[in-house]
């Protein structure tokens, strides 16, 4: 799942998360194992955090941070046991192991 905002406060600063990040929290954990991932932006410094039923939170780094007539973008690949993205730039690489 993929959203500007994050909904996790380990895995941002807490002025950046969704103003009703619990109720959206609970509603994903009503569906325990249906969400894999949320991945975010917004939070300049970026941050993860997996959490109880085990959805990885990932907020990753601002591109408007980036050094003038610098170039950062990331690439989702998603393969039956993990999803990789792969970062260019401010945007680093990580891997979220998972089985889909």
């Amino acid at each position: 799942m993929t959203s500007h905002i994050p909904i996790h406060p380990s895995a941002c600063d807490a002025l950046d998360l969704l103003w009703n990040y619990k109720e959206v929290l609970d509603l994903l954990w009503t569906f325990e194992g249906t969400v894999l991932a949320y991945i975010a932006g917004h939070d300049h410094d970026g941050g993860y955090f997996r959490d109880r039923k085990n959805i990885h939170h990932l907020t990753l780094h601002a591109i408007v941070e980036c050094e003038p007539n610098t170039n950062s973008f990331a690439t989702v690949h998603v393969y039956k046991n993990s999803i990789l993205i792969v970062g260019v730039g401010r945007i680093g690489t990580y891997q979220i192991d998972c089985q889909l």
